[in-house]
């Protein structure tokens, strides 16, 4: 999956750091998996916002009957208005 390599100057952006390139690289990946209509995705490794595009994808794909297994280290369950980093944010409800 291509990410964005800017470490420069980020700032937040609508309550989230480096908005702009978290966006570009969610929809990005949303692309990539409509492309390839993939049944299933297996998601390893990144930070907590790589499943975003994949979860996103599978609701959509499967009109919300979807199972998630999330094994993590802490719950990534806030919004941007008590969080500021993006790998917290869970938006099922939508789309990129």
């Amino acid at each position: 999956m291509p990410v964005s390599l800017n470490t420069e100057g980020i700032e937040a952006e609508k309550g989230t750091y480096a908005r702009t390139d978290v966006l570009k690289q969610l929809r990005d990946a949303f692309a990539i998996l409509h492309k390839h209509q993939p049944d299933h995705v297996v998601v390893l490794g990144g930070d907590c916002g790589v499943e975003l595009a994949p979860i996103a994808y599978l609701n959509e794909k499967y009109d919300g009957d979807v199972a998630v297994l999330w094994v993590d280290s802490h719950p990534d369950v806030k919004l941007p208005d008590h969080y500021i980093g993006q790998h917290a944010h869970v938006p099922f409800n939508r789309r990129y």
